[in-house]
């Protein structure tokens, strides 16, 4: 019976063990990629309907095709494209500026005010990941500090 006993003891360690290792993967993926600076490329066009594209590779975000594999599940998740796309933009916001000043200004109101930005899209292609955000998040992430001082 203490056989039996111990053996069940040590069948629930493991599956808690388990447990805890499934529940820590955001944190096990999110920490890999906020210790390695990421070098973005930006597309300097932004679509007609204020669209605008950047890449990274998967090795400046800190993943191997291994890491890739083990967590594309996560990866893909609406969640992490939306977390990962707008901390890269923030780390990276000197770069993204220029985007704001290059739109027309007969059609700056149109294309900022018409639309919001709403979630990132993500696609992974060539060891690159590619997301697209609609410009309207770059103005609201350069102008919230003065927003919140303003309390608009």
């Amino acid at each position: 019976m203490e056989e039996f006993v111990v053996k069940i003891k040590n069948n629930i360690k493991h599956n808690i063990k388990k447990e805890e290792e499934k529940d820590l993967r955001f944190r096990n993926l999110v920490s890999k990629i906020i210790q390695s600076p990421s070098k973005i490329a930006i597309s300097d066009k932004i679509s007609k309907d204020g669209d605008v594209q950047f890449s990274v590779s998967m090795v400046d975000l800190g993943l191997t095709f291994n890491l890739f594999l083990k967590y594309k599940n996560e990866i893909f998740l609406d969640f992490m494209a939306n977390f990962l796309g707008e901390f890269l933009i923030r780390e990276n916001i000197s770069q993204f500026r220029h985007l704001l000043i290059s739109i027309n200004v007969d059609k700056y109101n149109l294309m900022i005010s018409h639309y919001e930005h709403r979630q990132f899209g993500m696609e992974v292609t060539k060891n690159k990941f590619i997301f697209t955000f609609h410009v309207s998040l770059l103005q609201s992430i350069l102008t919230e500090g003065f927003r919140k001082r303003m309390k608009i």
